[in-house]
């Protein structure tokens, strides 16, 4: 819906003022424009004033209405009998069509208000307020396209006199061992731990050395030995990962099995197995299962 700025001061004339009113383009298809140039003028008036009054009312006397409008008393009053009577071919139904109504009754001839004042004020103001957020964005793209450009020119220019400050990477952050981590988790049993092929089960693991090997005398000896012909066992017997005993279990009692003077190395590969300690603690687990 188009909208259109004028400005009158007094006497009709056209001057530079701040102040304006707002006028849709559909009263040109309205019954009042069909109306006589007098009839019309004073709508105009009446419709500056009002939006002057931020209210939708005019409270002025008819002289002053005159000379505002440009027109006689005469036809002032005339303009103000056909404003305030119904019309039929109005677009409105509020008040029978009227365009304006007496602010008191019984003094119809000092004080109006305009009827569909309100209406078409908040139709403006949401016209309004959708252009801003328009104009809003068109300035937010803009600026966009600026910081863009500005980008680009600093990419397109000599990048050998810009420093560049690659960041230090972060250092990892080390763990903090609890108390009894610290007891288990002790340089003799990292070592052997570090030595056994299938780290899994690292805390019970270390639990089972303190409770089962280090009480021994040269027990982490015994132990480096064992975890040592347990690795040639797997060799000999071509051994994947997959058929390998997790650290937790190894460390607990299976690794007496493998210490020197106690393992007795397997035959060749592609020999039955079920007699090497692997084979004994596989038929374990599946009983246990």
């Amino acid at each position: 819906m188009d909208e259109r700025m004028i400005t009158l001061s007094e006497g009709g004339k056209r001057t530079p003022m701040s102040m304006y009113t707002r006028v849709f383009s559909t009263i040109l298809d309205s019954s009042i424009w069909q109306e006589e140039l007098h009839v019309r003028c004073l709508w105009i008036v009446l419709l500056i004033i009002a939006e002057d009054n931020r209210d939708g009312t005019v409270n002025v006397p008819i002289g002053r209405l005159a000379q505002k409008a440009g027109i006689t008393e005469e036809q002032t009053r005339d303009a103000l009998e056909r404003l305030m009577s119904p019309d039929p071919d109005s677009d409105s139904p509020d008040e029978e069509g009227r365009r304006i109504v007496p602010l008191i009754p019984e003094r119809p001839t000092r004080g109006w208000r305009l009827v569909n004042w309100k209406k078409y004020q908040d139709i403006s103001n949401a016209q309004q307020r959708r252009e801003q957020v328009a104009a809003n964005m068109k300035r937010y793209r803009n600026k966009g396209k600026e910081d863009d450009n500005a980008l680009s020119a600093v990419i397109e220019s000599d990048l050998s006199v810009i420093p560049i400050t690659v960041p230090s990477p972060s250092p990892v952050p080390k763990k903090t061992l609890s108390g009894e981590e610290r007891q288990i988790f002790t340089k003799e049993f990292e070592q052997c731990w570090a030595a056994y092929p299938r780290k899994q089960g690292k805390a019970s693991a270390a639990k089972s050395y303190v409770a089962q090997v280090r009480p021994l005398v040269d027990g982490q000896t015994a132990m480096l030995s064992a975890i040592k012909n347990y690795k040639e066992e797997l060799r000999m017997l071509g051994r994947t990962d997959q058929y390998t005993m997790h650290g937790s279990r190894f460390f607990n009692h299976v690794w007496r099995d493998y210490v020197d003077g106690t393992w007795t190395p397997p035959k060749p590969v592609n020999t039955n197995v079920a007699s090497s300690p692997i084979g004994r603690y596989q038929r374990a687990e599946k009983k246990e299962l």
